[in-house]
């Protein structure tokens, strides 16, 4: 776990550090100004950021509200919609806005109407809606669990005062506000950064401005880091905050799953039924899966394109492929590294404050724009100890990938240590059943 941390974010880290040092001791501070546009450009992205978890928590919350009495493996499933690339679903329904469609003849046809601002409008309505339906599993997760953590406290008030359906549903909303502020701002902060439908769409958010200051300087990459320094702050905040909150959020978890607790008793006897739940989660999944895919093969037209396409791009999907099977093994490792971590240091109850620290060290590094995150990477791997075998290979490649998403298997690590009952956890111990014995 250690060296995984040390190469994805240690090492590039130390090196942009060392940069920003060098550059504050020759007084070459003047990328750090903010300029009233700056200003304007921070606050369109806010805007478009805080818009676009509005409509992912209003797509996520029928679905959380019904999955968080089920079994937890429904959270993972939810989450399936994320595995896509953030820009696929905008990539997909801005198909139905094509030239060679009736909505999109009518677009075109709108400057001739006087409309000039309808095209871009709808390129930037579909770049929100896209990047909603790709983040509303994230929002559905952090819902469920704190909707899952307060409706066994719920459950029989609310039959004994036999109110009717939409008024249970109303209290459990209330009492998973937190949830809900919670996935929103996670959800918004994730979108102040890179998010390429907004690019696309030509929002001058302040990732473009950082973007652009990187690609106006690709010697010297400290001076993207300085003109980030809005978002720098917002990240470390929030990767802070929300590592309190995550790390609640597992302690939540190991109540509901010991056995002895009554919430866990109460859960198990009101599970509805997996159809309803299936039923439930059907249209988010709808809009956000099936329907990008079927435009996709809509457009294609001739099936046999897909195989032109496999003999054209063949390798550069098999890279792809590897890259995605090594980055998923590394992540894997990790959370067991991880979990393994935790369970040990809450036997002897010592390392919350280490764990919290890591927690949000990758949480920020995460939120952080993923050009500054990528070039910092890049940085390191350009370090003389570095071979040039090894700068040539896909290794960089993984390692970005790796520092970009490390914050989810270390998460998870975290809950599963937490998830465990500790009468559990004390048995088998006793059993002798530590380290890889007990996976």
């Amino acid at each position: 776990m250690g060296g995984v941390f040390a190469l994805t974010i240690g090492a590039p880290f130390v090196v942009v550090a060392k940069t920003l040092i060098a550059a504050a001791a020759s007084n070459e501070l003047s990328d750090a100004a903010l300029t009233a546009s700056g200003w304007v450009s921070i606050g369109r992205t806010c805007l478009y950021a805080g818009g676009i978890a509005l409509l992912a928590v209003l797509l996520a919350v029928p679905v959380a509200m019904l999955v968080a009495r089920a079994r937890p493996v429904w959270q993972l499933v939810l989450a399936a919609p994320m595995l896509l690339p953030s820009y696929l679903a905008y990539a997909a329904w801005s198909i139905a806005r094509a030239p060679t469609t009736p909505i999109g003849r009518w677009i075109a046809a709108a400057p001739e109407r006087g409309q000039d601002w309808l095209p871009l409008l709808a390129s930037r309505g579909l770049a929100v809606w896209g990047l909603a339906l790709w983040a509303w599993p994230l929002a559905a997760v952090v819902i469920a669990l704190s909707a899952r953590a307060t409706s066994a406290q719920l459950d029989d008030p609310l039959r004994l005062d036999c109110l009717r359906a939409p008024q249970r549903w109303r209290a459990r909303l209330g009492a998973a506000r937190p949830g809900l502020l919670a996935a929103w701002g996670l959800v918004a902060l994730l979108m102040l950064g890179s998010a390429v439908p907004l690019h696309v769409a030509r929002v001058e958010t302040y990732a473009i401005h950082v973007w652009i200051v990187l690609d106006s300087h690709p010697a010297e990459p400290w001076r993207a880091w300085l003109a980030s320094w809005p978002l720098a702050v917002l990240a470390v905040g929030a990767g802070w905050v929300l590592s309190e909150r995550l790390a609640r959020a597992g302690a939540q978890m190991a109540e509901l799953a010991d056995p002895s607790a009554a919430g866990a008793q109460i859960l198990r006897r009101s599970l509805p039924a997996w159809i309803a739940r299936s039923g439930a989660a059907a249209l988010p999944w709808f809009l956000s899966v099936l329907v990008p895919l079927g435009l996709f093969w809509w457009s294609m037209g001739d099936p046999r394109m897909l195989g032109v396409f496999l003999e054209r791009a063949g390798s550069g999907v098999a890279t792809s492929l590897a890259v995605g099977a090594v980055v998923g093994g590394v992540a894997g490792a990790t959370c067991v590294a991880v979990a393994q971590l935790a369970g040990s240091l809450r036997a002897t109850g010592r390392g919350r404050v280490l764990l919290r620290w890591l927690l949000a060290a990758c949480l920020a590094w995460t939120l952080l724009p993923g050009v500054l995150t990528g070039s910092a990477v890049a940085g390191a791997m350009r370090l003389g100890i570095v071979p040039e075998a090894i700068r040539d290979s896909a290794v960089p490649m993984v390692l970005a990938h790796v520092s970009r998403c490390l914050f989810l298997p270390v998460m998870v690590g975290i809950w599963l240590a937490a998830g465990e009952a500790r009468g559990v956890a004390d048995s088998r111990r006793l059993d002798g059943a530590t380290g890889l014995i007990a996976w």
